[in-house]
């Protein structure tokens, strides 16, 4: 009965450190989650200041940078872009 008793302990620890292991694998995929996420929202704002860059509407482009923390730097490295090729 003691090395029943063993064996099971030993199945415990080791479905308790798979789940520890999983529990740490869902948490990697979800940061994972969230950074590409916030890349496609980068994107998506520095596509708008472009597209009003494009239309001429420098004005609302720069009035869109306001409060846009890290966007900030990637719009106006594109509006220098834009104002070096005259448009």
């Amino acid at each position: 009965m003691h090395e029943l008793a063993h064996r099971r302990e030993l199945l415990r620890e080791k479905i308790a450190a798979n789940r520890v292991a999983v529990e740490v694998e869902v948490r990697h995929l979800g940061e994972r989650v969230q950074q590409t996420s916030r890349i496609f929202e980068v994107g998506r704002h520095v596509g708008t200041l472009a597209t009003m860059l494009l239309a001429g509407r420098r004005k609302g482009a720069l009035k869109g940078l306001i409060g846009a923390g890290s966007l900030v730097s990637a719009g106006l490295a594109l509006y220098r872009i834009l104002r070096r090729r005259g448009d």
